[in-house]
């Protein structure tokens, strides 16, 4: 299990082939990059994105097939080609000012997705069908570890091996009965599907209020629950299974509920699912999460919230504790608070928040608490900039026996900027401090810069 965070004793000697590879490949992918984003999920109901005003802090979290479809564009795709071509690449450096295990020293990190779907209704004619498959190349430091934080600083960082190239995922997707039940199977990435602060409902998406992203946050509590972290499968470690939504049509499209069952090695015995071949025949994990939006005001400013609740099999072990199997639950909401040009532009001010719950005695985290706001666009020359902060409390396991030796809570607090350099390019300063580290003694002080391109 302590796999699922970056070894907390050492900092590893530089290795830059991963930052060199975000950061070539957003540079040579920026320019004149088509805004045409494809939602995570819940898709059922979802209006067509005209536009990818905004993105995450990290977006290979955030699309179920990867990147807008510019790559294809620049292979001579046409616009109305069944076949896609697109991506994400991230770069990023973290120092580590003061405080952490390691004071005063640098990691980078650094992650580029290329993703082939084909859209079988424009193909072949099989309605609401399609088909994808995405590799890897990854290739991180231990930002999180320097920093002495178990919920994770940086979303970029996540679990060894820290460097790796691999088919990350590959799926088959299908809508029916006038796309109020979609399901998806393959090898997939669940935490873009459930648990995602960072992902705004579609169904609450419309016109001027058209943001891909509630925030622009790096750290790992946006896209992973913390409750949640060392047992779902996502990034970098995808695991094969099954999820479904449904979004009836008599409940006016606003609200879903989802389900998913996955391979549970990731979660039960520490087995890096995204470099080993596909199975069910041991221990699965299993989500469920029901969710809906609303518009509220003369403004009609839109506003979400989803519960979920989900279970590791096992056996489960940390230490000498053992169990066998492990559950939790969780929360999370968002509102617009207020818009500053109505039917102009996505710009508005929005907030977040959501916990986490488990009482087992293996986990990483057994409860969890955080919320923050983010600024769209406050600037009429910049549209596309956001400004925000966010807050996560976390109680991670500290009970001797399972062998963790962590600290009886964390305080992670994170101010981020993101400007819009030309196309789907972004480069995001943040500063990150951790005033309760999770590990280690000593408050925590750091900063990153980040490049992100989605293509």
């Amino acid at each position: 299990m302590s796999e699922y965070w970056p070894n907390r004793r050492s900092v590893v000697p530089a290795r830059r082939l991963g930052a060199a590879l975000g950061l070539v490949a957003l540079l040579s992918l920026a320019a004149g990059a088509r805004a045409e984003g494809d939602p995570a999920t819940p898709p059922a109901a979802a209006p067509a994105a005209p536009s990818l005003p905004n993105v995450t802090g990290n977006p290979i979290n955030e699309f179920l097939f990867m990147g807008t479809g510019e790559l294809g564009g620049w292979l001579g795709l046409k616009p109305d080609s069944p076949l896609r071509v697109g991506g994400v690449a991230v770069g990023n450096g973290t120092p580590q000012f003061s405080g952490g295990t390691a004071p005063d020293t640098v990691n980078w990190a650094g992650f580029v997705t290329l993703s082939v779907s084909l859209d079988l209704e424009k193909a072949v004619g099989w309605k609401g069908a399609r088909i994808g498959v995405a590799g890897l190349q990854y290739n991180v430091q231990p930002a999180n570890a320097a920093a002495g934080s178990v919920q994770g600083i940086n979303s970029a960082v996540s679990v060894s091996p820290n460097n790796r190239t691999e088919l990350y995922n590959y799926l088959y997707a299908q809508n029916l009965f006038d796309d109020q039940l979609q399901f998806v199977v393959g090898k997939l990435i669940p935490t873009i599907s459930f648990g995602n602060v960072a992902k705004p409902d579609p169904t609450a998406q419309a016109g001027s209020y058209l943001v891909p992203t509630l925030t622009g946050l790096i750290y790992t509590p946006i896209f992973v629950v913390p409750t949640m972290l060392g047992r779902i499968p996502g990034y970098p470690d995808s695991s094969v299974g099954i999820q479904a939504t449904i979004a009836p049509n008599q409940l006016g499209g606003r609200f879903y509920l989802s389900a998913g069952v996955y391979d549970g090695r990731s979660g039960a015995f520490g087995t890096h699912t995204g470099l080993v071949g596909p199975s069910l025949s041991g221990p699965l994990f299993s989500i469920a999460e029901i969710g809906g939006a609303w518009r509220v005001g003369a403004e009609q400013a839109p506003g979400q919230f989803a519960l979920g609740v989900w279970n590791q099999g096992g056996p489960l072990q940390a230490g000498t504790l053992t169990e066998a199997s492990a559950h939790g639950i969780y929360g999370q909401m968002s509102q617009r608070l207020s818009t500053f040009r109505p039917g102009q532009d996505s710009s508005g001010l929005n907030m977040f928040l959501q916990a986490g719950w488990s009482p087992s005695t293996t986990n990483l985290i057994n409860a969890s608490v955080g919320g923050g706001l983010s600024v769209w666009g406050p600037f009429a020359s910049r549209p596309r900039d956001s400004y925000g902060i966010g807050v996560s409390w976390a109680q991670p396991n500290d009970r001797p026996a399972a062998g963790y030796g962590f600290n009886a809570s964390e305080l992670l607090i994170q101010a981020y900027a993101q400007f819009q350099l030309v196309g789907n390019l972004f480069l995001e300063p943040v500063i990150t401090t951790l005033p309760v580290v999770g590990f280690g003694k000593a408050p925590s002080v750091s900063a990153t810069l980040q490049l992100t391109a989605v293509f």
